[in-house]
C-alpha cells in the first residue's frame, strides 16, 4: 500500500479547493512512477458546494511519481482470506435480471454481490473464459468478489444456480458487468 496527496483544482463555479490522503494497492515500482488502484474510502471525488473534487475515485488505476509518495507499507497482520481481506467493498450489486442495470467495475477492486438466498449447492459461472473471478469472501446474504488485474477488458455476465438435490438446477440471479481498465 501507499499513500499520496491530491488537492482538486478550482474549476467553473468550483472556487475552493479540497486536499486529501489517499490509498493505493500497488501493483508495479518502476524507476520514476509506482502504478497501483485507489481503494476506500475517498471522501472528496466530486464536485460539491463550492468545493471542486480531485476525481480519484474507489478503483482508478493511478501512476504517483515516487517522489510524491509520502508512506510505502505492508499490513502488520494481515487478514489474508475472507471477507474483507482484499479491503471493503467499493459498492454493492442487486442481481441485473431484477435491476436491469449493467454496472461498470475495475478490476483488483472488491465489490459486494447481494444474493436473494444462500445454499451450501451454489454454483457460479463466469461467461468469459479469459476472465477471472476471486471469491473473496461471504457474510450473510453478500458474496464478496473481484476480478484479476489480467482478466479481459469488456463485458461480463456472472450467473449463480442453485444445485437443488430435489428440484434440480434452480437459478438464482445474474449481474451484467463491463470490466473498465
Amino acid at each position: 500500500m501507499i499513500v499520496f496527496a491530491v488537492e482538486s483544482e478550482p474549476t467553473g463555479n468550483y472556487t475552493n479547493t479540497r486536499q486529501e490522503l489517499i490509498n493505493a494497492k500497488v501493483l508495479s515500482v518502476e524507476k520514476t512512477v509506482v502504478r497501483g488502484r485507489v481503494v476506500g474510502p475517498v471522501a472528496h471525488a466530486e464536485h460539491h458546494g463550492s468545493h471542486a473534487g480531485h476525481g480519484f475515485r474507489v478503483g482508478d488505476l493511478v501512476e504517483v511519481p515516487r517522489s510524491r509518495v509520502l508512506v510505502a507499507a505492508r499490513p502488520t497482520d494481515p487478514k489474508t482470506t475472507g471477507y474483507g481481506s482484499q479491503g471493503k467493498p467499493a459498492t454493492s450489486f442487486k442481481p441485473s435480471d431484477v435491476t436491469k442495470q449493467t454496472y461498470k467495475i475495475k478490476p483488483g477492486t472488491p465489490y459486494d454481490l447481494i444474493l436473494p438466498y444462500r445454499t451450501a449447492e451454489l454454483a457460479w459461472f463466469v461467461d468469459e473464459k479469459l476472465v477471472k473471478m476471486v471469491h473473496v469472501g461471504e457474510k450473510a446474504n453478500f458474496e464478496q468478489i473481484m476480478f484479476t488485474e489480467d482478466s479481459l477488458r469488456g463485458n461480463v455476465t456472472v450467473r449463480l444456480v442453485d444445485e437443488d438435490p430435489k428440484e434440480g438446477t434452480v437459478f438464482v440471479g445474474r449481474w451484467d458487468f463491463v470490466l473498465d481498465a
